[in-house]
């Protein structure tokens, strides 16, 4: 499918084992229905053909939803960001939060919101790591860490 964002153009495909929900028509009909939260916090800048994620906007659009389908939005943009390649299935080589449950976790819900986990999923870049827990745990009254392999960013850090 194509979203366009800003100006710009993303690619995304239903097919294979992360955004394919049975059908091409049940694909598609779920890509709609979460369509518009992804336009709203993925971008492309003019410069750089990498795409980027306004993490603080996903973190109000969520709060704003109704909470009967918070989840199943939350699960679907990361499963599309895991299918960009934003966000890996694998620890290795990527950003881990110290605390496991403040890792992002992805699902493929349906059209009607419906959520469904399928595990837990880590960052490919730092930035996103950092911007994640800015927007979403700058607040948690515990200390967390950013790891991969032996760097470290701390809360503190990445929330200055």
């Amino acid at each position: 499918m194509r979203l366009d964002v800003r100006g710009r153009r993303i690619n995304i495909s239903l097919n294979g084992n992360i955004l394919g929900r049975g059908t091409e028509k049940e694909a598609k009909k779920t890509f709609q229905a979460y369509k518009q939260y992804l336009v709203q916090v993925l971008f492309k800048n003019k410069k750089e053909k990498e795409i980027n994620v306004d993490w603080q906007k996903l973190e109000e659009l969520i709060q704003a939803a109704d909470y009967r389908q918070q989840v199943a939005i939350r699960q679907y943009v990361y499963a599309v960001l895991l299918s960009l390649g934003i966000l890996r299935r694998s620890r290795r080589g990527s950003y881990v939060f110290s605390h496991e449950d403040l890792n992002p976790v992805w699902g493929m819900p349906d059209a009607e919101y419906s959520p469904w986990e399928v595990g837990t999923i880590y960052f490919a870049r730092k930035k996103d790591a950092i911007a994640y827990g800015k927007a979403g745990e700058a607040d948690s009254a515990y200390n967390w860490d950013i790891s991969r392999r032996v760097e470290v960013v701390t809360k503190q850090q990445a929330c200055q």
